[in-house]
């Protein structure tokens, strides 16, 4: 595995050391203990988080998550599967030409292309350049193999998936992992897209195991959630 450059810490510090000195790490812990406990009690690997549309803040939310794994010891995969709207490569500070995609292409290996974090225990799948339709891509065998593989390697592997509304290839990957995981941001996603992204992930193989509102404070302090049916998942944060 290549161990990627330094980051830059002004243009990534909500996933790196400023985070342990803030509030917002406190949220992302109790989120990373909710979904730790779920997970091992019913002995699952694999996470989709996902949201109803664009620019809802899944990202940030994959990649703190990761991170906030990575220090709990476990060993942790983030993948960018948002083939289209690649940005976990943004967050780390990496380039982006080789990673999913090669590898569903055939062209790499996965020990070829992924990137050893300088976060302990954290390792990042770039999404690669697209040289197919994305939809193929994630529905291949290859992508149904790779799973399998790097299963066996880490603790926890996490994708950042599209946003659930806009394409199926969320849907596609649902089938293949284990549980998902709904973002929405406060005064942005509407009730109506809600409801319909949820009914989607509870129709799907991998099981809705909570939701996350992005970007909600209340009486300036950060707001745990009212309980969104029988999810088991409901956290805020700012």
């Amino acid at each position: 595995m290549k161990r990627n450059r330094k980051l830059d810490y002004d243009q990534a510090d909500r996933v790196t050391n400023k985070m342990q000195d803030s509030h917002i790490m406190g949220q992302y812990l109790t989120l990373r203990t909710n979904v730790e406990c779920f997970m091992k009690k019913n002995k699952m690997k694999s996470l989709i988080i996902t949201s109803p549309e664009f620019q809802d803040g899944k990202s940030m939310v994959s990649a703190n998550l990761a991170v906030a794994f990575a220090k709990r010891n476990y060993r942790t995969l983030i993948i960018d599967a948002d083939i289209r709207h690649a940005s976990l490569q943004c967050y780390f500070q990496e380039k982006n030409n080789h990673g999913l995609c090669s590898i569903i292409n055939g062209k790499k290996q996965f020990n070829d292309v992924v990137i050893r974090s300088r976060v302990k225990n954290l390792d990042l799948l770039t999404a690669g350049s697209i040289s197919a339709d994305p939809t193929e891509l994630l529905a291949s065998n290859k992508m149904t193999e790779l799973l399998v593989e790097v299963n066996k390697i880490y603790d926890l592997v996490i994708f950042d998936t599209p946003n659930i509304l806009g394409v199926v290839d969320t849907r596609i990957l649902a089938e293949v992992c284990d549980v998902s995981l709904l973002v929405v941001r406060s005064m942005k996603t509407n009730l109506e897209k809600s409801a319909k992204a949820k009914e989607i992930l509870e129709n799907a193989e991998a099981e809705l195991i909570g939701v996350v509102l992005n970007d909600h404070a209340k009486d300036d302090k950060l707001a745990i959630l009212q309980k969104y049916d029988d999810s088991e998942i409901d956290i805020a944060y700012r």
